[in-house]
């Protein structure tokens, strides 16, 4: 007795978008990437503490908080290569720097700084502070050790958020204000930077012999996986760097705020000011020209829409 064929049954294709990212593409993991980014929220890519989400920053300062709801017009995620780059440089250069588990820079937060290390990379080929660099040397030596021998390195997990590492939505962007594993999420509107002042590219593929501070990017940016000695007299007018990452297409960027917070940093009357909205970013899977040409195209598109406080 013959069976007749059974009819296969209907595949049912889900009309929910992946909620899964691709750190080389930034985006979901489907074909159409511009579907998924249409239907993903803020919420859906970042863990929001309700009652305590951030606001986006303006040009007077926090305004608008940021909402779970809100659509996502872009985003962009890490690259594991590149990150991995990352680690390995961190290691070499970790007996100056220390931060196991981390791959941080510190951008102008006096809280939050290089360590003594930096003093002597700055002055030790700067004469006449040279001779008090050898003063000093065994305070130097001291961390040296510690960070070889008691603090050693550790690499940086890659985090939960490496697909949405830089998020933007039609009010401005979002991510992390320092690199690390327990940063704190960051948020500046399009009104509150500005795409060629106000956000900061140090490429690592770039002469390793700079002027200060014209040619040095990171003058004011310590970067912790560059290690290089600053020559001068008097005060600094040039560095050559001894280590940096290798790998084409690592590069940092910082996108920081135009309104300012003034902290203090101890000591009578001590204070600086500070980007009030900062966001670290690393080895990014978009070149630093895509970063910039998506700030640009997607603040003209919505800054006429702000909120005139946000603008």
């Amino acid at each position: 007795m013959q069976v007749a064929p059974q009819p296969e049954e209907p595949v049912v294709v889900s009309e929910q978008p992946t909620q899964h990212f691709s750190p080389e593409l930034g985006l979901g993991t489907v074909v159409n990437a511009t579907d998924v980014v249409d239907a993903l929220t803020v919420g859906g890519l970042l863990d929001l503490i309700p009652g305590s989400e951030p606001r986006y920053v303006g040009v007077k300062g926090f305004e608008t908080p940021v909402c779970a709801e809100e659509p996502v017009v872009d985003v962009v995620g890490l690259d594991r290569k590149l990150f991995d780059a990352a680690n390995d440089t961190k290691a070499w250069t970790h007996f100056c720097w220390g931060m196991p588990g981390s791959l941080e820079g510190f951008s102008d937060d006096p809280q939050r700084h290089g360590s003594i290390i930096e003093l002597a990379e700055l002055l030790c080929c700067v004469f006449p502070w040279t001779m008090h660099t050898l003063v000093f040397s065994p305070i130097f030596l001291s961390a040296f050790l510690y960070n070889t021998l008691c603090s050693k390195h550790k690499d940086m997990e890659f985090p939960a958020w490496a697909g949405a590492a830089l998020v933007m939505t039609d009010k401005g962007v979002i991510g992390r204000r320092h690199f690390g594993p327990d940063s704190k999420i960051n948020a500046i509107s399009w009104g509150g930077f500005d795409v060629d002042i106000n956000v900061r590219i140090r490429s690592y593929d770039t002469c390793r012999c700079t002027s200060v501070p014209v040619g040095d990017p990171i003058y004011k940016s310590w970067d912790p996986l560059v290690c290089g000695l600053y020559f001068g007299l008097l005060l600094p007018c040039c560095r050559c760097i001894c280590i940096q990452p290798k790998e084409p297409g690592l590069y940092r960027a910082t996108i920081f705020s135009k309104h300012t917070t003034t902290v203090r940093t101890g000591g009578e009357g001590g204070s600086v000011e500070i980007p009030t909205g900062s966001i670290d970013l690393l080895a990014l899977a978009r070149s630093p020209e895509e970063l910039r040409s998506s700030l640009r195209a997607l603040k003209e598109r919505y800054l006429d829409s702000l909120p005139t406080r946000l603008r």
